[in-house]
């Protein structure tokens, strides 16, 4: 079980190289949270999907439905507990070229002074990570549609995943 000392899941924390998006929930999806992120150094994507909060809703995953790639754990924080569904996917080689493309044109894209758009639906954040440090990637339109597309990628990879069984 994890505790209040560890706010990010150890699947996420393990990242030296890739990338990492958070989400939470607003509005409909209020007090749903997934943390999902590339390992490079170890070419998986992974998931983690849980609730969180008294009015959160339960994650939808019955334990005699869990594919091979996936399981359930269980968090106490205080008198709260909830539960984590985790899945962890191989990635492909067009996937780890498909990152590596994605991240060298982030890191080559222009830096503008705008303000980050919030998405009414949910918080999300995203990191980069070279050899265990976080690189500051900037602001810019052309960045955050970047950081977006780092982001579906690491999505669909794990979608596919579990729309394949694998």
């Amino acid at each position: 079980m994890r505790n209040e000392n560890q706010d990010v899941p150890p699947e996420v924390a393990r990242i030296r190289s890739g990338a990492v998006v958070a989400f939470m929930g607003m509005s409909v999806n209020a007090g749903i949270y997934t943390w999902a992120g590339y390992d490079a150094d170890r070419a998986v994507f992974v998931s983690i999907t849980g609730s969180s909060g008294a009015r959160a809703p339960a994650i939808p995953v019955a334990r005699g439905k869990l594919l091979p790639n996936q399981f359930i754990r269980a968090i106490s924080i205080g008198q709260i507990r909830r539960t984590e569904v985790v899945t962890v996917a191989a990635a492909s080689s067009w996937q780890a070229q498909e990152f590596a493309c994605l991240a060298n044109l982030l890191m080559a894209a222009p830096i503008e002074n705008i303000p980050r758009v919030v998405d009414l639906d949910g918080l999300e954040q995203f990191e980069l990570r070279l050899s265990g440090s976080r690189v500051d990637v900037g602001a810019g339109i052309a960045r955050f549609r970047l950081e977006r597309a780092i982001g579906s990628l690491i999505r669909d990879a794990v979608r596919e995943s579990e729309a394949d069984g694998r």
